[in-house]
């Protein structure tokens, strides 16, 4: 007879946690800027608007962020905000709480709140202001590209395709294009 015994398996290592405050300060400026590329000709209080809305939706979501790129999940969340505003024609979409939940509401609240402050001030700084300046004076290719890879970051290989390029040609207007911002945005090289 085998005497039974157990082996101890060592438990997986628990994933970073991430700093959701730390990130969403972060991509707030490329958050704003992409937004008010997408809502061109809007006023700058929808594109606001939209990053709120994006950051309270990630927030509310964060747990099934599974770890990689935090930028391009919240990216694709900004992407499916964007298109649930189309498809409603500006309608304002309410979050809903299971009745007698108040402690989340409660939660939400504060949080939007918050995110609030932090778009506002973020988008009203000097800047994403420059950005904005710099991205209005660019042809409609450069600012596609813009758009594109630098802010949904998208490969060169598929922008090229989107704006119509080969993909060398796309990889060196992008290039070029990112090397005049560095110069007038610092926080966009990062």
């Amino acid at each position: 007879m085998t005497a039974g015994y157990t082996v101890a398996m060592p438990d997986a290592p628990a994933p970073n946690p991430i700093d959701w405050q730390t990130e969403f300060e972060r991509l707030t400026p490329r958050l704003i800027c992409w937004a008010a590329f997408r809502l061109h000709g809007r006023p700058m209080a929808d594109a606001e608007d939209l990053a709120q809305d994006v950051l309270c939706r990630a927030w509310l979501h964060r747990s099934r962020f599974t770890g990689g790129d935090c930028r391009a999940w919240v990216f694709q969340i900004a992407r499916n905000v964007l298109l649930e505003h189309a498809r409603r024609q500006r309608k304002v979409r309410r979050v809903q709480i299971a009745e007698g939940d108040t402690a989340r509401a409660d939660q939400l609240a504060q949080v939007s709140d918050h995110l609030t402050t932090m778009t506002r001030r973020i988008a009203r700084s000097d800047d994403v202001q420059k950005l904005l300046q710099e991205a209005a004076a660019l042809d409609d290719t450069d600012r596609r590209l813009l758009l594109l890879c630098g802010m949904e970051e998208l490969p060169t290989r598929e922008a090229a395709v989107v704006v119509g390029l080969g993909e060398e040609a796309t990889a060196k207007r992008w290039y070029r294009l990112r090397q005049k911002l560095r110069e007038t945005c610092d926080w966009f090289a990062a």
